[in-house]
């Protein structure tokens, strides 16, 4: 209340949206950001801080606004910690895996080589560069298209509830790769590969043929449950492009 009366208070909006986020109430705390945005546009951790806000708001999603603000945040200071840390997350999620490498080790270079901190960044860089190595590898095999919800079941779908996207060996129910999103992103496209896969032995690049399903989970679990709302495709060959997966059909 003593903040609407002084709407130029910005460090007082900072300092209740950062109440509101550790209260998990993301809107009101968005809302408090926006107000402080003169002063936040000024400080890379304001920035950061604001960025990280958003994706959390949008399940972890680092693309459109989180992204811009980071970037405004590694324009002022490119050396900001927590900016490069989200900078790596957000290229590692859209498998530009070579740009997270490189984002991580610039804050790797920052860091005493013996603190726990680094010893974390060696292990994730490294993952990153192994994915790097596979996606080249994978590209050839990986299958892509459109996920969308149809319009007969989409009032049997919360906004939050989560959508799993996979791909599987005809006549085995254990996915080869999986993927996840919310309903909130659909529709959406999709690309499944070998960097997607839950064993690194068993990709896409194994098998011959694969269903491609996407499935919103009521109770985000990973297995299907009575109420999941489903869509498949398929059998189709590894490399395949441009599908289509409705999901149209509730399980039984």
């Amino acid at each position: 209340e003593r903040l609407e009366q002084e709407p130029e208070n910005y460090p007082g909006w900072v300092m209740l949206a950062r109440s509101y986020k550790a209260m998990r109430r993301y809107d009101p705390a968005v809302q408090a950001y926006e107000k402080a945005m003169p002063l936040v546009q000024q400080e890379p951790q304001l920035l950061a801080d604001f960025a990280d806000l958003l994706a959390m708001q949008a399940g972890g999603k680092l693309e459109g606004r989180p992204g811009q603000l980071i970037g405004q945040a590694l324009t002022l200071d490119p050396k900001h910690m927590q900016s490069l840390w989200l900078a790596g997350t957000a290229a590692f999620n859209r498998k530009d895996f070579g740009q997270a490498a490189a984002y991580w080790q610039r804050g790797l270079d920052q860091l005493d080589p013996a603190s726990e901190d680094a010893k974390m960044l060696v292990g994730i860089i490294a993952e990153a560069k192994q994915k790097q190595g596979i996606a080249k590898q994978a590209a050839a095999t990986a299958v892509s298209g459109r996920v969308e919800l149809a319009a007969a079941v989409k009032d049997q779908a919360a906004a939050g509830d989560t959508v799993f996207v996979l791909a599987k060996e005809d006549g085995n129910p254990m996915p080869l790769a999986v993927i996840r999103a919310r309903v909130a992103d659909l529709p959406m496209s999709f690309r499944l590969d070998d960097t997607d896969a839950l064993n690194a032995e068993r990709g896409l690049s194994s098998v011959k043929q694969v269903l491609v399903e996407a499935r919103v989970s009521k109770g985000g679990g990973a297995m299907p449950q009575p109420g999941d709302l489903k869509g498949q495709t398929g059998p189709v060959k590894p490399g395949a492009k441009g599908l289509t997966l409705r999901i149209d059909t509730v399980v039984p």
